[in-house]
């Protein structure tokens, strides 16, 4: 589902690369370390603590932050969505995080999030994205229910414990629209605290619908609000 290479300390001499994914169609997952010349560190497995008839991984991130003054660098973040209507009983899937140390290969933490009261009962919460900046875990997806256009979301979290930083920001799309990748505005300039999404969305221009199209948006996460998006059709090629 992903790769990323969380960073260097005194333990990890070499630089390390964790990939995560799904182990064929069960509900569990793997994380595997190399060390940056491909060899293999080390794997894990780990299974859903709980009865679930949905779990998928979609995206890792892993890199430097501060944690209590103290730099962290063998943190690895996997994210997916999962069904938990067992826990939830209005809820379809909702998003889940698990924090691992890349060098243990120990889970640091892991929790689900219910957006049902910030959406629809029912809804699908998919995510589709995650990345760290400005110290915050931001995590991004689709909220889909029936046959509506759709929505996205955007939860910050504390990637120290994995808490809730503020409320998660819905976005309300006009047309089928999905979310597929998140990334910060420029590494160094952080104090923008403004993040890129993009995706795909339905053809408004051309071809009535059928075709689709390419969309960007940049959003400010502290206010937040969408600071601008646009949609870009390349039906001609």
């Amino acid at each position: 589902a992903g790769v990323a290479s969380p960073g260097t300390t005194t333990a990890t001499p070499i630089n390390v690369i964790t990939v995560a994914g799904n182990i064929g169609f069960t509900p569990a997952a793997f994380v595997l370390t190399t060390n940056g010349d491909g060899s293999v560190r080390s794997a894990k497995k780990f299974i859903v603590p709980f009865a679930a008839d949905e779990f998928v991984v979609t995206a890792v991130t892993g890199k430097a932050f501060t944690n209590n003054n103290a730099f962290v660098s063998n943190i690895v973040f996997v994210t997916g969505h999962i069904d938990v209507s067992s826990v939830f009983p209005n809820s379809s899937v909702v998003p889940f995080v698990i924090a691992m140390n890349s060098v243990t290969n120990t889970i640091i933490w892991s929790k689900i999030y219910d957006l049902n009261s910030f959406g629809i009962a029912g809804e699908r919460e998919e995510v589709a994205d995650i990345m760290l900046s400005d110290n915050e875990l931001i995590v991004t997806g689709n909220a889909r229910a029936g046959q509506q256009p759709g929505r996205g979301f955007v939860i910050k979290l504390d990637p120290a414990n994995g808490n809730l930083i503020g409320n998660p920001f819905m976005i309300s799309f006009k047309l089928p629209t999905k979310i597929k990748s998140i990334s910060p505005t420029n590494t160094f300039s952080s104090q923008l605290h403004q993040i890129h999404l993009c995706g795909e969305t339905v053809d408004i221009l051309l071809n009535n619908g059928r075709a689709n199209d390419t969309w960007v948006a940049t959003l400010n996460t502290v206010t937040p609000t969408v600071l601008w998006s646009k949609q870009y059709d390349y039906s001609n090629l």
